[in-house]
């Protein structure tokens, strides 16, 4: 009995899956670089959003008591404040934050004719040093779910917000 169903359970799985291929999309969207997770497509297909880890070139932004520390610290100091506030809200210490998988900006890339045309990287509010990555649709609109909330005074909490894509 245990190897006629072995024999069934291995037919569904070859039946239901054999018939799907799977391709690698190319760069831009996926580098060779950094990891890119969390991919979300539009609800009209005209966009795909995705999450890029560790990418040093990310949205340096870091608002805290109104003030952008980037723009005013020097970069040892700006990596010192942005390593104790990763290890502050991650619970681990990591030495090179900008090049750790907790940092995390959100990309999209136009599509046409399901395919890729370029990428692009939105700025601060939707992308800062903090971790941003889109995790849902939300409703028949542009409307996006981030996750976190973010305060306007700078700082991030658990939980979600919602952005809208807007074409410039």
């Amino acid at each position: 009995m245990k190897a006629h169903l072995t024999f069934v359970l291995i037919f569904f799985y070859h039946f239901n899956y054999a018939q799907h291929s799977l391709v690698r999309l190319t760069h831009p969207v996926n580098s060779d670089d950094h990891d890119e997770i969390c991919p979300i497509v539009s609800y009209d297909n005209k966009y795909l959003y995705f999450t890029r880890l560790g990418d040093p070139n990310c949205n340096k932004t870091l608002i805290i008591d109104s003030l952008d520390i980037y723009k005013t610290l020097f970069d040892s100091s700006y990596q010192l404040v942005v390593r104790n506030v990763f290890k502050e809200i991650a619970g681990k210490d990591y030495e090179n934050p900008l090049t750790s998988n907790y940092n995390q900006d959100i990309w999209y890339a136009p599509l046409e004719n399901n395919l890729v045309k370029g990428i692009y990287h939105p700025e601060y509010p939707i992308n800062s040093v903090l971790p941003n990555s889109i995790c849902s649709n939300f409703g028949r609109t542009n409307a996006l779910i981030v996750i976190n909330q973010f305060d306007v005074y700078g700082g991030m909490s658990p939980g979600f917000s919602v952005t809208n894509h807007r074409n410039k």
